[in-house]
Protein backbone atom coordinates (compact mmCIF):
# COMPACT_ATOMS: atom_id res chain seq x y z
CA UNK A 1 0.00 0.00 0.00
CA UNK A 2 1.78 3.78 -1.09
CA UNK A 3 0.65 6.64 1.01
CA UNK A 4 1.94 10.04 0.77
CA UNK A 5 3.86 11.72 3.76
CA UNK A 6 6.32 10.69 6.16
CA UNK A 7 5.58 8.15 9.11
CA UNK A 8 7.22 9.14 12.27
CA UNK A 9 7.08 5.23 14.22
CA UNK A 10 8.14 5.94 18.03
CA UNK A 11 10.22 8.86 19.13
CA UNK A 12 12.23 8.67 21.63
CA UNK A 13 14.42 12.01 23.06
CA UNK A 14 17.64 11.19 25.09
CA UNK A 15 19.13 14.20 25.17
CA UNK A 16 18.67 18.13 24.50
CA UNK A 17 21.26 20.17 23.50
CA UNK A 18 20.95 23.60 26.10
CA UNK A 19 19.82 26.94 24.70
CA UNK A 20 22.17 29.47 23.30
CA UNK A 21 20.99 32.97 22.52
CA UNK A 22 23.75 34.96 20.63
CA UNK A 23 26.00 32.34 21.84
CA UNK A 24 25.33 32.69 25.39
CA UNK A 25 24.47 29.63 27.68
CA UNK A 26 21.62 30.06 30.09
CA UNK A 27 20.27 27.69 32.68
CA UNK A 28 17.12 27.92 34.97
CA UNK A 29 16.67 25.33 37.61
CA UNK A 30 15.71 23.92 39.91
CA UNK A 31 12.48 22.88 37.82
CA UNK A 32 10.25 21.92 39.11
CA UNK A 33 10.70 24.37 42.46
CA UNK A 34 9.36 25.21 45.65
CA UNK A 35 10.58 28.59 46.41
CA UNK A 36 12.49 29.78 43.60
CA UNK A 37 14.53 29.78 40.61
CA UNK A 38 18.73 30.36 39.69
CA UNK A 39 19.18 31.79 36.74
CA UNK A 40 22.87 31.02 35.20
CA UNK A 41 24.52 32.75 32.46
CA UNK A 42 27.70 31.03 31.83
CA UNK A 43 29.53 32.16 29.24
CA UNK A 44 28.78 36.10 27.44
CA UNK A 45 27.15 37.46 30.12
CA UNK A 46 27.25 41.15 30.44
CA UNK A 47 25.60 44.11 32.54
CA UNK A 48 22.79 44.50 29.63
CA UNK A 49 20.93 41.31 30.46
CA UNK A 50 17.52 41.64 32.03
CA UNK A 51 14.52 38.67 33.07
CA UNK A 52 10.94 39.14 32.85
CA UNK A 53 8.56 36.56 34.82
CA UNK A 54 5.04 36.42 33.45
CA UNK A 55 2.38 33.87 35.15
CA UNK A 56 0.05 31.65 33.10
CA UNK A 57 -2.14 34.12 31.42
CA UNK A 58 0.86 36.17 30.57
CA UNK A 59 0.93 39.18 32.98
CA UNK A 60 4.16 40.67 33.94
CA UNK A 61 4.73 39.90 37.28
CA UNK A 62 8.88 40.65 37.71
CA UNK A 63 11.19 42.97 35.28
CA UNK A 64 14.68 42.97 36.67
CA UNK A 65 18.35 43.76 35.47
CA UNK A 66 20.67 40.79 35.73
CA UNK A 67 23.50 41.75 37.87
CA UNK A 68 25.66 38.69 38.57
CA UNK A 69 26.07 35.79 36.38
CA UNK A 70 24.22 33.63 38.77
CA UNK A 71 20.73 35.30 39.77
CA UNK A 72 18.53 33.80 42.41
CA UNK A 73 14.36 34.41 41.26
CA UNK A 74 11.86 34.50 44.77
CA UNK A 75 8.86 32.75 43.69
CA UNK A 76 7.50 32.30 47.35
CA UNK A 77 5.40 34.99 47.09
CA UNK A 78 3.42 33.28 44.55
CA UNK A 79 0.74 30.46 44.34
CA UNK A 80 2.04 27.17 42.94
CA UNK A 81 1.37 26.98 38.60
CA UNK A 82 3.43 27.26 35.53
CA UNK A 83 5.71 30.97 35.32
CA UNK A 84 7.56 31.69 32.18
CA UNK A 85 11.16 33.58 32.22
CA UNK A 86 12.22 35.50 29.48
CA UNK A 87 16.11 36.58 29.57
CA UNK A 88 16.79 39.46 27.05
CA UNK A 89 19.96 41.80 26.26
CA UNK A 90 18.57 45.37 25.87
CA UNK A 91 20.36 45.93 22.85
CA UNK A 92 20.47 43.15 21.36
CA UNK A 93 17.22 41.43 19.48
CA UNK A 94 16.06 38.29 20.45
CA UNK A 95 14.99 36.12 23.78
CA UNK A 96 15.21 32.97 25.43
CA UNK A 97 11.77 31.90 27.22
CA UNK A 98 12.10 29.02 29.96
CA UNK A 99 8.74 27.21 31.43
CA UNK A 100 9.09 26.95 35.52
CA UNK A 101 6.77 25.03 37.32
CA UNK A 102 6.30 26.22 40.67
CA UNK A 103 4.44 23.34 43.14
Amino acid sequence: MLTQGFHQGRLTITAIDPYTLMGVEIHVYPNPTSAGATVSILNGFSQGHQLMLFDSEGRVLLTKKIRNACETIGLESYPPGVYMIRIQHVSQPGSQTFSIVKH
